[in-house]
């Protein structure tokens, strides 16, 4: 698949899914714009991609705060001209019960994971549509698909909306030459989750219809498949990527 004179933003990219989706749109040929709230890790990324022969850019924006967010989109446009790919990665969790959870983690996850892809469609569809092309590839999750225990109420209901988001987003900027779709990764191998116990491992891998664990590579190259031409006819989609954890 051929990305070349593509431009790619990817939240959240600094490690792991993130990193793994920049890495796969670059070899791609995409000029690959890395966010992250971790500038040190975003410029590590952004050289990898520049070793293979595109051009990147590391950009440091908490994409839960909209005036972050806003300069970031318009660094992107004056250094780069266009915006032809957002992928909406960035997020995080705070496992917690609900009696434990206090409303503080609530509204920081809801933020982060919800509200952070809002403010980033938010800016970037009239860029897009003001070129009629453009390729919106949110990540949900799993938890949205099954309320899994572990993740929290608020991780679940943050990955959900995603999902109607997309949706919406897809019905809404459709006619434009945009289209928008979610990959909902299951249990997957990162530096983050690789302190779990390997009890907890191999417990995961035994619900797994594949016997085990994804790779961050499994879900970039779903995002690369939704972020080219060959899904110009998928929209509002979510994609399950999960070892059949979910079917």
């Amino acid at each position: 698949m051929d990305l070349k004179n593509r431009i790619a933003v990817i939240t959240g990219a600094g490690r792991g899914i993130g990193e793994a989706i920049s890495i796969t749109l670059a070899k791609a040929g995409a000029t690959v714009v890395i966010n992250d709230i971790d500038l040190e890790r975003a410029e590590v990324v952004s050289e990898r991609a520049r070793r293979l022969g595109v051009n990147s850019a590391a950009i440091q924006a908490s994409v839960g705060v909209y005036e972050e967010v806003e300069k970031m989109i318009d660094k992107v446009i004056r250094d780069f001209g266009q915006i032809d790919i957002l992928v909406n990665n960035a997020g995080i969790t705070k496992p917690s019960s609900i009696e434990d959870m206090t409303v503080k983690d609530w509204n920081e996850v809801i933020n982060i994971d919800l509200t952070g892809v809002f403010f980033c469609c938010k800016k970037v569809i009239p860029i897009m549509k003001s070129h009629k092309y453009g390729r919106i590839v949110n990540i949900s999750s799993v938890a949205a698909r099954t309320g899994r225990i572990g993740n929290g109420v608020h991780y679940s209901a943050a990955k959900a909306g995603v999902i109607g988001l997309t949706m919406c987003i897809a019905r809404e900027a459709g006619r434009y030459g945009i289209t928008a779709n979610a990959v909902a990764p299951g249990p997957i191998f990162t530096e983050l989750t690789a302190g779990f116990p390997k009890e907890t491992w191999e417990k995961l891998n035994e619900s797994l219809a594949v016997g085990r664990s994804g790779k961050p590579e499994d879900i970039a190259n779903a995002v690369l498949f939704l972020a080219s031409d060959n899904a110009e006819w998928i929209t509002g989609a979510v994609i399950d990527v999960n070892g059949g954890i979910y079917m």
